[in-house]
């Protein structure tokens, strides 16, 4: 810190209750910022300023020895010319400022004074930022008015000692209206002056160091699994957000951090509070106790309103009691979380658990393919340990560039069931550390296709049936293999149009079995109520008509929507 012997005798601040805030790293000190490269700065002369009024239309004198903070009689936002108004070198003509906005301007000598002012509307985190040239050494003092005595109260201040160094201050401030002093120390030169707000995580702040971290608590999570998650903003280019997590145990514990759009944030983590490491998404063996995380912007990019996801989870899998439950398959929710397992150098099997609700068919997909899943081995519990399936090295699927083990699930019950997954270590990984995802897809996939009748059906004169026409899809290949029809429609055109004429039809290997007849009459069209079967059948139509005159039916189709099991076509979607 400087000496105030220079300060008291221009009477800036006589008593600073505030200290100085600073970094946990060494690097975290504010970067010097290339004075003609800064992004949003505005000349002093395009900004709005406070127009005061003093008692006896007298102005303040800053060389008054016996005054410890500046009296304002009066506060009033109205636009002024700018032209016939003295320059902001004193509160009265302090010029307003948004927030995220940086201001420039040059000291040509010590002792100047330069003053700005901002209104805060909620509780916020207030940040400051001073740049200073390499010539320069000025002071960054923040006031808060008292509205009441219209007197500008000390509030925080940052006096870093030095040509060219920078100041900062870190503070969250309530709802009023503040004013910044930039005060010349020693040296002229340019400095860029920043004021940051942010509403969004005061419950936070100030959080910048590990000394002064927030606390975030370990809890159970929708999956119930032990979770800290913190949901925050970077709120300025320097913003240092640190959170103390008391970790239930010893172990593997799972950190991910989920970036804004446009942002490259960082993790940091601290066992002691004194070293502190980088860590990315992964997991990592931490200690029982108090530890240290942190997030960071790596580019100096930042966002007041965009927040970020941090967590920090515990990694659960060891046995069948304390498995991973990773959701459940219900009627609304057809896709389930998806996890990691972790196996550990020791750990030669892990474990997932979940529901699925009546009548479900799924299958697991679990990665398998390169050297390290050489003898993969996956198996499928029921809620009472009893094996009830497994998929090997034998069983991979290919799937592109990808290849995966798939087991089947069918909860054929009348009630939700709990289904275990026992993954086993490849005996190429054993003795080493192994990490395998975990994901569920729905087997039973949906369809529609039209085929066509060739031929034209006719009915001589007199009511009754028409000649039939057929069609073999038995050997169709863009049929998925199994598929079962759910819907089944006709169309045709008759010549000429007969009232109350049904749409027919039926299937069978060589010859029409049962006729089914469409739930309503039409010449043009029928639509049909038929238990569901396969597809892949020797379909037959035929239309009935009860009018006495002779007609035909040309362009005849049948559709069917239908649904089928993607483990009978190579867990490959068709069509």
């Amino acid at each position: 810190m400087k000496k105030t012997s220079k300060l008291l005798s221009m009477i800036l601040i006589l008593i600073m209750i505030m200290s100085t805030v600073s970094f946990a790293f060494a690097e975290s000190k504010v970067q010097r910022i290339d004075f003609d490269s800064v992004n949003e700065i505005m000349s002093l002369s395009d900004l709005e300023k406070i127009e005061t009024e003093l008692e006896d239309n007298k102005a303040l004198n800053p060389q008054t020895e016996m005054e410890s903070v500046y009296e304002i009689s009066s506060i009033s936002q109205a636009n002024v010319d700018k032209s016939t108004t003295a320059t902001n070198t004193d509160p009265n003509n302090a010029y307003v400022i948004p927030p995220d906005f940086t201001v420039r301007d040059t000291f040509t000598a010590s002792e100047e004074q330069r003053w700005y002012a901002m209104e805060i509307t909620e509780a916020s985190k207030l940040s400051t930022i001073l740049l200073n040239d390499t010539t320069l050494d000025s002071d960054l003092y923040v006031y808060k008015l008292n509205e009441t005595t219209m007197i500008l109260e000390p509030f925080s201040s940052s006096t870093y000692a030095g040509l060219g160094v920078d100041d900062f201050t870190n503070d969250v401030a309530d709802a009023g209206i503040y004013y910044f002093v930039i005060y010349s120390y020693s040296g002229s030169g340019i400095f860029n002056f920043t004021v940051y707000t942010s509403t969004y995580d005061v419950n936070y702040e100030v959080n910048d160091t590990v000394d002064t971290a927030a606390v975030s608590e370990m809890v159970l999570d929708n999956f119930g699994i032990q979770t800290a998650s913190v949901e925050a903003v970077i709120d300025n280019p320097t913003d240092y957000d640190y959170f103390a997590i008391d970790l239930p145990n010893d172990g593997l514990y799972q950190v991910f951090l989920i970036s804004p759009d446009g942002k490259e944030y960082q993790s940091l983590w601290s066992g002691d509070g004194q070293n502190i490491y980088t860590v990315s998404n992964g997991i990592y063996t931490f200690s029982k106790g108090v530890n240290y995380f942190g997030v960071r912007s790596l580019d100096g990019s930042y966002s007041s309103i965009d927040s970020y996801n941090f967590s920090v989870k515990k990694i659960k899998h060891a046995t069948f009691d304390d498995a991973n439950y990773i959701g459940e398959w219900n009627d609304h929710t057809y896709t389930m979380h998806s996890d990691l397992i972790i196996l550990v150098e020791e750990q030669n099997a892990g474990y997932f658990k979940f529901k699925v609700t009546p009548g479900h068919r799924l299958y697991i997909k679990i990665g398998n393919g390169g050297f390290d899943d050489e003898g993969l081995k996956v198996e499928l519990y029921d809620s009472n340990k009893n094996l009830v399936g497994s998929a090997g090295p034998g069983d991979t699927v290919g799937d592109g560039l990808l290849s995966f083990l798939p087991i089947n699930v069918d909860n054929t019950s009348n009630s939700t069931q709990i289904y275990y997954i026992r993954i086993i270590k490849p005996t190429a990984r054993e003795g080493k550390v192994y990490g395998k995802s975990v994901n569920f897809e729905d087997r039973i996939k949906t369809g529609r296709k039209t085929f066509n009748f060739r031929g034209t059906a006719s009915k001589s004169s007199g009511s009754g049936y028409s000649s039939t026409l057929n069609i073999d899809l038995r050997n169709d290949s863009s049929i998925p293999n199994g598929a079962i029809f759910t819907g089944v429609s006709t169309k045709g055109t008759q010549s000429p149009i007969q009232g109350r004429v049904y749409h027919e039809v039926a299937y069978g290997s060589h010859s029409p079995q049962t006729w089914h007849r469409a739930i309503a009459p039409s010449s043009s069209s029928g639509i049909f109520n038929i238990p569901s079967n396969y597809v892949a059948k020797v379909w037959y139509f035929r239309y009935y008509s009860p009018a006495a005159g002779s007609s035909t039916m040309r362009k005849v189709s049948i559709s069917f929507k239908w649904e089928y099991d993607l483990a009978l076509n190579g867990y490959e979607r068709v069509n």
